[in-house]
This record gives C-alpha cells, structure tokens and sequence, in this order.
C-alpha cells in the first residue's frame, strides 16, 4: 500500500526563480511527485503560476515573520489542511537526481517500522562543533543541557509523519532570537527533546551539500549526472555551503521566451564545471516548457 506523502517546499518573491530548477528536476526525474508551494511573500503574478503548475499552500495571515525562515517553520500550519499520511519538506534550492519517490516510500515504511516520526539528515558535524563553527549565544544556553556528541542535523529535507512536531518547532521557532540558522536550530533543540523518535539520514543520499561534493564521485553525460557518495546514489544535492562564495553562484540565465528576452537568476552549485552546465541546462529545459505560463501569469512581463 502506497502512503500519502506530501513533497512540500516554500519562496517568497526572491526565491521564485528556485521554482525553476528544483521543478525542473522534478519533472524529468520524479514526474508522480506533486509539489506543494508555501507562499512566503510571492507577487499575485508568482502565485497565479503557482497555482497553475503546483498546489499553492496560502500564507496564514497572522503569521508575523522576521524572516522566510519563520514561514518554514510553521510548516504545520500551511499543511493544516492537507491529506496526507506524512510530509517531505525539501528546500527550494535543492536538486532531485533521481527518482525519490520509491525511496520516499521506503523510507516512511522502515520508519513506521521502527517507531520514527521525523528523518533527517545528519550535518557532518555535531551539536558542539557546530556552536564552534556557527555561534549563537542564546542557542548555546538553550542546547547546553543536551548531549554535545550528538548530530547536528540539517532541516533542508526531512520526513515527517507526527504534525505535533511541526507544531513544537514552530513553538521553539517563536521564542529563537535572530541568530544566524535559527529555525535550523530550533529544529536541533525539538529533535533532542525526542531522539528515540528521529531517524538519522545518510547526508550523502538525501542531502548533499556543495562543499561535500568533493567526497563524492561525479559522471556527467550531456541529459543527466550520477553522483555516488559513500552509500550509493545520491538523490538530493543541496545548493548551500559553509563556503558559499567558492562553491555557490547566481547563475543569470537569458532566454527568448514567445519572441521577448527574458533573464532570471538561480542559484546553483559552481564546481565542478560540467555540474553547473548540467544545472543551467536544466534550467532552460525547464523554462522552455513554463514559459509560456510564467508569461501568461504576468510573471515576466
């Protein structure tokens, strides 16, 4: 029996032209996935489009925002009324490389199994070496009385089936000051409060980030890339870096689109080379096909 899992992510205005490339890999790689779009300040032009390519998931008006990342943490409450049996978030800025909606499946199945509510991935690093790398001092005396070894995780992708989680990490959210990955963190502090109940992901499957990809084996032909890290295929690659400026670019791309130019920006990974050709192609692929639409929609003009 198949369960109902809903891939959601969210843009505001600024980050539409993400929509470009994670959709685009979508549609060649996983075209049965439907993606569910949290509205985190879009233009009416962004939402028409929105509305006619996904499921658009309308911004909850008495959310008070200080930043985007305080909509992605009331993820709860943009779902609120979605069926489903659990929810896969995945950043705007990541790239589906293979088909993930088996593993999907798997993945919730070996959790209901072992007694799971949440998957994620592991960052690399844990709760103490982290404060090192990233300090936030009102985070440090929240963590401080949690275990120091244990793994950071990264909130880019996860899988959650308990919406009483998404309702704690939104509570936690709430009281974080405006530190540098606060919701991120907020994220750490509600998966400690209950760590029997996390599933730790390999980050070289479900979520590869820029400046790990030197670890991992890339063959790039002209229509696809196969990334293998450690434990196989790679199915998520994550546009973000603790280097950004080395490993991330905005990539402007111009295209004719109904006879007019149009140029938007997406931010992809830079090296190696034939990975970031393989992106913006992707990109244009993806254009070719939405962009009549986007026109349409007064999203270009």
């Amino acid at each position: 029996m198949l369960h109902r899992l809903s891939l959601v992510t969210g843009v505001d205005a600024g980050m539409f032209s993400q929509l470009l490339l994670l959709g685009g890999s979508l549609r060649r790689y996983s075209p049965g996935l439907v993606l569910h779009v949290c509205d985190f300040g879009l233009t009416e032009a962004q939402r028409a489009y929105v509305r006619r390519r996904y499921v658009l998931l309308n911004k909850p008006a008495d959310i008070r925002a200080r930043h985007p990342w305080d909509y992605k943490a009331n993820l709860g409450r943009y779902v609120a009324a979605v069926l489903a049996d659990a929810f896969v978030w995945i950043d705007a800025d990541m790239i589906v490389l293979n088909d993930i909606q088996a593993p999907l499946q798997a993945l919730f199945q070996e959790m209901r199994a072992d007694g799971h509510l949440v998957a994620a991935a592991d960052s690399g690093v844990t709760i103490g070496e982290h404060q090192a790398m990233e300090p936030a001092p009102s985070y440090a005396i929240l963590v401080s009385g949690f275990d120091p070894s244990a793994p950071y995780l990264n909130s880019g992708f996860f899988l959650c089936g308990s919406r009483g989680f998404l309702d704690v990490w939104a509570a936690q959210t709430a009281i974080m000051n405006l530190e540098k990955l606060f919701e991120q963190n907020a994220f750490n502090l509600t998966i400690l409060g209950s760590r029997r109940q996390v599933r730790i992901l390999d980050r070289f499957r479900w979520n590869l980030v820029a400046n790990e990809l030197p670890s991992a084996h890339i063959e790039i032909s002209p229509d696809h890339v196969a990334v293998t890290g450690p434990a196989g295929p790679v199915l998520i690659l994550h546009a973000t870096s603790t280097h950004r400026s080395r490993d991330l670019i905005e990539q402007a791309i111009a295209i004719e689109v109904n006879g007019r130019p149009v140029t938007t920006t997406v931010r992809m990974i830079r090296n190696p080379p034939a990975l970031l050709s393989f992106q913006h192609e992707l990109t244009v692929e993806a254009i070719r096909s939405e962009g009549a639409a986007l026109v349409e929609c007064g999203v270009w003009l």
